[in-house]
């Protein structure tokens, strides 16, 4: 676990900001490595972040529960699987977060989270997000879930991957998801199949668009 501020938090971490370049196996963070509970709130990383395994983002690597608020990242974020701008694989609820740097991994890439199983609320990605293989979003590279939200969320970022990727969701899995106020502007590629401006493919039961 390597991270500008903290390796792991159970607590709440509000107002920091990173300006170190951060770089490791897995987990490589701007704020913190891992969130086991409580929230990230108005947080900054202006550090390039670095992992060479996975799970990599500007604000945590992984969050497992609570919430993720008004941060922003302006730095670089690389990585394999499940990297993100914001968030590399998250089950918090992320609301009015941006990122304006560019994104890079192998499979669930996203502009704002890599993967998710929460609501997503009013962020915004202006950053290239690419993945070399699948599941790569603007927003989000795959969202999963019983029943979820992303509502007031914007990518004008471009989008490239090679199977599954979407202006907003690339692949969203499972349950009920509710798309709402969302818009893209960004080039969207695939080098495979399934690419288009909002969802790359769907297998919910359930998408109200």
């Amino acid at each position: 676990y390597t991270a500008g501020i903290a390796s792991v938090n159970n607590g709440n971490i509000i107002s920091c900001v990173n300006y170190g370049k951060i770089s490791g196996e897995q987990y490589a963070s701007g704020i913190t490595s891992r969130m086991y509970a409580g929230s990230i709130e108005n947080c900054i990383n202006y550090g390039t972040i670095t992992g060479a395994g996975f799970r990599d983002g500007g604000m945590t690597g992984y969050a497992d529960a609570g919430i993720i608020s008004g941060c922003s990242n302006f730095a670089p974020v690389s990585g394999t699987q499940y990297v993100g701008g914001i968030v590399g694989y998250s089950a918090a609820e992320i609301k009015n977060c941006i990122n304006t740097a560019t994104v890079n991994g192998t499979q669930w890439v996203g502009g704002i989270v890599a993967r998710s199983t929460k609501n997503i609320t009013g962020c915004t990605n202006s950053g290239s997000v690419t993945g070399t293989q699948d599941f790569v979003g603007g927003i989000v590279g795959s969202s999963e879930g019983t029943s979820r939200t992303i509502d007031n969320c914007s990518n004008s970022g471009s989008v490239k991957g090679a199977n599954y990727v979407g202006g907003i969701d690339g692949r969203p899995y499972a349950g009920n998801l509710t798309i709402s106020n969302c818009s893209n502007t960004g080039t969207v590629t695939a080098t495979g199949n399934y690419a288009a401006g909002i969802v790359g493919r769907t297998d919910v039961a359930l998408v109200t668009l």
